[in-house]
């Protein structure tokens, strides 16, 4: 089972498991350990990573697919875990935990949340430990971080 993870910005691009996979404006993604750093996108369609176009030379990437991202991204959306190094400019949708900086939107996860403040509502399937909340929690415990 390959990890997928969907990231807007603008303009609206994914990241994702099935057929294409693409982060726009970040400062870097480590992709199963290896780094890599594009000026406007990087990629992964059908298991092929692609920087601002170009395909780059090795392994095709197969089964579960580790990314670390850094940097400040639109809005995330996943059907797995994310962890982001960074703040998330709107919202975070995860169909696992979430583990972020501070949020400029809302955050729905199916799993416990960690991040700073968030200036949305938080929706949280687990535990939620977050700075300041704009708008209603909603989870198994609340925790002020």
């Amino acid at each position: 089972m390959m990890d997928w993870l969907r990231i807007l910005s603008s303009p609206d691009l994914n990241f994702g498991n099935v057929t294409k996979n693409t982060i726009k404006s970040m400062s870097s993604i480590t992709i199963n350990g290896k780094t890599y750093t594009g000026k406007n996108s990087i990629s992964i369609i059908n298991g092929e990573v692609i920087i601002d176009g170009m395909p780059q030379s090795g392994e095709r990437l197969t089964g579960v697919v580790r990314v670390e991202i850094t940097g400040d991204p639109l809005s995330v959306t996943t059907d797995s875990p994310v962890v982001v190094k960074g703040d998330v400019k709107g919202d975070v949708k995860a169909d696992g935990p979430v583990t972020c900086g501070e949020v400029g939107g809302n955050v729905e996860a199916d799993g416990p949340v960690t991040c700073g403040s968030v200036r949305g509502y938080v929706e949280a399937n687990g535990p939620c430990t977050c700075g300041n909340v704009g708008g209603n929690v909603t989870a198994d415990m609340v925790m002020k971080s």
